[in-house]
């Protein structure tokens, strides 16, 4: 009785459940063939995970690799600083104003994202310009 079913498996990575017993395991005596044949997981899993828990000395996964980041903090604040004394702009007139005001040439999309990663509060509409009609009205 292993503790481990196969339906509890994730599929590719291992679960810190799973990662729990291989180190319990193989500290019991137990090799990495047996251990992975009571998880029904590849040898070369096991063998990969001690490996990298050998190395960092951690359960955890390392970091995944991507797209390194273009622009910096301070860029994201002149973007934030910008929205913010702007709503009523659009994401191009914002573009026109960071490229003139800061020097950070960007895609107007690239404005889009951050405003729309600022969260819940969303761009005032512009109010529309009050005619004689509207202020005769009004008492």
């Amino acid at each position: 009785s292993s503790g481990i079913n196969a339906e509890s498996q994730s599929g590719r990575y291992l679960t810190s459940e799973e990662k729990s017993f291989i180190l319990q395991w193989t500290e019991d005596g137990k090799t990495q063939a047996e251990v992975a044949k009571l998880l029904r997981r590849n040898k070369a899993t096991i063998s990969r995970f001690l490996k990298r828990y050998k190395a960092t000395g951690t359960l955890a996964a390392s970091p995944k690799p991507g797209r390194p980041r273009f622009f910096t903090a301070r860029d994201d604040r002149c973007i934030s600083r910008a929205y913010k004394s702007n709503r009523t702009a659009s994401t191009r007139s914002l573009n026109g104003i960071l490229e003139s005001n800061d020097g950070l040439g960007m895609s107007h999309m690239t404005v889009w994202r951050h405003m729309k990663e600022m969260g819940p509060k969303k761009r005032v509409l512009k109010k529309e310009k009050s005619t004689d009609c509207d202020s005769a009205l009004i008492p």
